[in-house]
C-alpha cells in the first residue's frame, strides 16, 4: 500500500493466482480500479484519474477475473471494518 501524493489517498494491490490489481478508495467509498496485470505481468488496463471504473464496472468487463474481484472486495471491507 502507498500513499498518494498528498498523503489522503492510498493505492492498494491486491493478488490472487499471480493477477493482481491495484486500486484504491474514493469518496464516497467507491472502490475504483487503477490498474489490473495478468499472471505473465502483462498490463490489461491501466486507469488516469477520472477514467477509473468501480468494481461493479470491472465485474463487467473483465469477468475471468471473478476471484481477483471477490479478493478486492473482501479486502476493501477488512480495512473499512
Amino acid at each position: 500500500m502507498t500513499s498518494g501524493a498528498d498523503g489522503s489517498a492510498f493505492e492498494r494491490r491486491t493478488e490472487v493466482g499471480g493477477v493482481w490489481a491495484t486500486w484504491r478508495v474514493e469518496s464516497p467509498l467507491r472502490i475504483a480500479i487503477t490498474a489490473l496485470h495478468d499472471s505473465d505481468d502483462t498490463v490489461v488496463a491501466s486507469f488516469a484519474d477520472g477514467d477509473r471504473p468501480d468494481l461493479a464496472q470491472a465485474r463487467e468487463q473483465w469477468p475471468r477475473f471473478a476471484k481477483l474481484w471477490d479478493a478486492v472486495r473482501h479486502q476493501f471491507w477488512s480495512e473499512i471494518g
